[in-house]
């Protein structure tokens, strides 16, 4: 895990995690700030109060791939208000997996009464390049008040919830032919041939809590010579031939022990990006 403390300056309306270019039109901007710290989680964590932020309310959150966009109100209208979020840096071994963040607003002084609705909108690559969110439950804290909070089940279950038949077995057609549809994603704790960058299935299983599903995994352990140059990247769809390999190089490679998912090891043959 890397302690950062970055600044985004984002439009309220437009965000990518493809950084574009600022609306000049914009008079008013939200300041967010990103932090990861356990430290710092704990310290505002035992004092959420009027102490440490000024009132807001949370909303709702949207975790897809590697964006987050968290929904907040609050009073004001005439100055740039900052939003700090502070990640725990922590993964439970509970199933499924958990973490959280607090937010630490500072209206800077604003006195208008005007009723804002604004979406904080940030990459989780930002924060850390070695967990995908949308694979947690993911607790969000407002450090005005105890009694705030919202939470992620992870990625849309309307996306996944039909694939759902509570079979934890993963059955693919082992080929050299491309005819497995898959999603590069990043497995909490994973590890093969690019780190934990894995190949999701179309297929889910329900996690046993309310709108929590695990993607099934194909874990890329080889890959053909010919292929040898080729890298995956994050939330791109690929079609994809492989074969399971289960005696490879990362059996034995430790990893820490929150649960990713069921998956299997297989050496692709075979892979071209999804149109």
């Amino acid at each position: 895990m890397k302690n950062l403390v970055l600044v985004l300056f984002i439009g309220l309306m437009i965000f990518s995690c493809k950084k574009g270019k600022e609306d000049s039109n914009d008079q008013q901007q939200t300041e967010i700030i990103l932090k990861s710290s356990f430290t710092g989680f704990m310290d505002a964590f035992s004092n959420r109060s009027s102490e440490i932020s000024d009132p807001f309310e949370l909303r709702d959150i949207v975790i897809k791939g590697d964006s987050v966009e968290i929904t907040v109100s609050y009073s004001g209208g005439c100055r740039k208000h900052t939003f700090e979020i502070i990640w725990n840096e922590t993964l439970s071994g509970t199933t499924p997996p958990q973490t959280g963040m607090i937010i630490l607003h500072n209206a800077n002084g604003d006195m208008c009464e005007a009723y804002i609705t604004d979406t904080l909108a940030f990459c989780i690559s930002d924060l850390t390049d070695a967990v995908s969110f949308d694979t947690l439950y993911v607790g969000i804290l407002n450090g005005w008040s105890p009694l705030d909070s919202i939470s992620s089940g992870g990625w849309d279950p309307a996306d996944t919830a039909g694939y759902d038949n509570g079979d934890y077995e993963i059955v693919i057609p082992e080929s050299d032919v491309c005819q497995v549809n898959v999603t590069a994603l990043n497995a909490i704790c994973g590890t093969g041939l690019w780190g934990n960058l894995w190949f999701a299935l179309d297929d889910s299983v329900s996690g046993g809590i309310e709108n929590f599903y695990f993607h099934k995994y194909l874990q890329p352990v080889a890959i053909e010579k010919n292929l040898g140059g080729f890298v995956p990247i994050q939330g791109k769809r690929y079609v994809v031939g492989a074969r399971i390999q289960l005696e490879n190089v990362f059996s034995e490679v430790p990893v820490c022990l929150a649960y990713s998912g069921p998956s299997v090891p297989v050496k692709i043959t075979c892979i071209e990006e999804l149109k």
